[in-house]
């Protein structure tokens, strides 16, 4: 596999810019959905953490998954997959 930032004259930074304010707004849950991908949150995750709370955080992933039409797991889904 080939990273594009070892590859000489390339600029990671300048091309990740546009993903900044998809993480500030909390979108960039949204790319673990379009795969397919499961979403994992906890409280080290939030880039701002004054006002931010888990049930702030867990609802956020609820509505982006309402958004776009994901299911939320329940208990047994997740044990039944984190097991398996």
């Amino acid at each position: 596999m080939v990273y594009p930032a070892y590859m000489p004259g390339h600029k990671v930074e300048e091309q990740m810019l546009h993903l900044r304010p998809l993480a500030e707004s909390g979108r960039m849950m949204m790319f673990a959905f379009d795969p397919g991908g499961n979403l994992r949150m906890g409280l080290e995750d939030p880039l701002r953490t004054v006002g931010h709370t888990n049930t702030d955080m867990i609802k956020q992933a609820i509505a982006l998954a309402d958004e776009v039409g994901r299911p939320i797991a329940t208990y047994q889904n997740a044990l039944d997959v984190l097991s398996s």
